[in-house]
């Protein structure tokens, strides 16, 4: 008796996942389907696959169909990459607004090189997944502040604009971050700082843009803002920022007394 009951149980679990399975499967638009065919295409130079050392590595995922997975090995290669030491460049000092954007294994070396490699990374990411919203934030805030070359920041995002969905409730942060990054080349100060105040408002927002942030403050001696930011950031128990991010906390403290 407790076996058939069982198997009904087991029956009706399976009957209700495979209902409720049918019902979001109609509710849900596939990235890769057909109606996005122009947004996932790799047709033409401008959305070629660009780092060429995984371009079989690449194509075989997508023709295996696991293309956001492909995608997802292709952001931990960006973050591999961005996060080793630049022999290149390895004595190179990091500007001051953009300091504790380093990771524990490597030191403060971390996104102190030039990393001339990394638009293509981010491109590489993004043009398997046109969808994978966070690439486009991260790549162009390194580049445009960490790195001092706004104008791949800027490519970066407007291939996001062109291809990001914007039908998407995130889609207009693209435009944000664009925005603060012209402001920037323009050296418009107080636009960008206030661009990059609404950005760090943003859910999903890189942490690194509240560094930055947090930095610039400390900079011009607005201390308790730069605090405010700095608990933040440590408060989010990202292992890269944790550290530097107590070292901030316990010195704007004792200036903000």
């Amino acid at each position: 008796m407790k076996i058939k009951i069982v198997h009904v149980l087991l029956c009706v679990f399976a009957l209700t996942v495979a209902t409720s399975s049918f019902i979001l499967d109609g509710l849900f638009t596939y990235p890769y389907s057909k109606a996005n065919a122009d947004i996932t295409a790799l047709s033409g130079p401008a959305r070629k696959l660009p780092v060429e050392k995984y371009l079989l590595f690449d194509i075989t995922g997508i023709v295996l169909g696991v293309r956001r997975l492909t995608a997802n090995m292709a952001w931990i290669h960006v973050l591999q990459y961005y996060g080793s030491a630049d022999l290149s460049d390895s004595e190179k000092k990091q500007p001051e607004e953009t300091r504790g954007h380093h990771n524990h294994k490597h030191g403060s070396l971390y996104g102190a090189g030039k990393y001339y490699d990394l638009l293509k990374f981010c491109q590489r990411v993004v043009r398997l997944d046109p969808f994978f919203h966070y690439v486009y934030l991260y790549g162009s805030a390194s580049m445009a502040w960490n790195l001092e070359r706004p104008d791949e920041g800027l490519s970066l995002l407007q291939e996001g604009i062109e291809n990001y969905p914007s039908t998407r409730p995130d889609y207009w942060q693209l435009h944000l971050f664009k925005l603060a990054i012209i402001y920037k080349k323009l050296d418009r100060y107080a636009d960008m700082v206030s661009h990059l105040e609404s950005a760090v408002q943003q859910p999903g927002r890189p942490v690194m843009v509240v560094a930055i942030l947090a930095n610039i403050y400390k900079k011009t001696q607005n201390y308790e803002r730069a605090l405010a930011l700095w608990h933040d950031i440590y408060n989010t128990g990202d292992a890269d920022y944790r550290e530097y991010a107590a070292q901030q906390i316990q010195f704007l403290e004792t200036v903000t007394e």
